[in-house]
């Protein structure tokens, strides 16, 4: 099945707008963590974590550091072709892996699962838009 130009055309358009968007609610939902991880975390899951285990500190500010370096990354791999595929195959790695820890969660009746559910659904999404990337963008360099 041959491919025409306005598929590729549409494919790169759509493309750009995923990143853009993706990348910008990743990078700006770690923000808040990545500049206070104390009040960031509570703004983020409502979790008082600080509170019991005050050594997760560098720990969670770092997280919140490399979500919004990811997000960042994937906002520029928007307008930088040659980013795409390997920011994609890590954020979406990344992303999937997350939702996996928040349905685990769940399956074990963490009362705290819910917490985690917004974030869940926003990177289970991404994640779905990272694969959607990966298939078809290599559907078109097949043709």
């Amino acid at each position: 099945m041959a491919v025409t130009t306005s598929e590729i055309a549409s494919f790169e358009k759509t493309s750009k707008y995923f990143f853009w968007i993706a990348g910008a609610i990743t990078a700006l939902a770690a923000l808040p963590i990545m500049l206070s991880p104390v009040a960031g975390f509570r703004l983020a899951v409502g979790i008082e974590y600080f509170d019991k285990s005050p050594q997760m500190f560098p720990d969670v500010a770092h997280w919140g550091c490399m979500v919004v370096a990811i997000g960042v990354l994937m906002f520029v791999a928007a307008s930088r072709k040659e980013l795409r595929r390997s920011t994609i195959l890590f954020a979406t790695f990344e992303k999937a892996y997350i939702v996996g820890l928040v349905a685990y969660c769940f399956l074990i009746g963490a009362p705290y699962a819910r917490n985690y559910l917004l974030p869940a659904l926003a990177d289970g999404t991404m994640a779905l838009g990272g694969i959607w990337y990966l298939l078809r963008s290599k559907r078109l360099q097949m043709a």
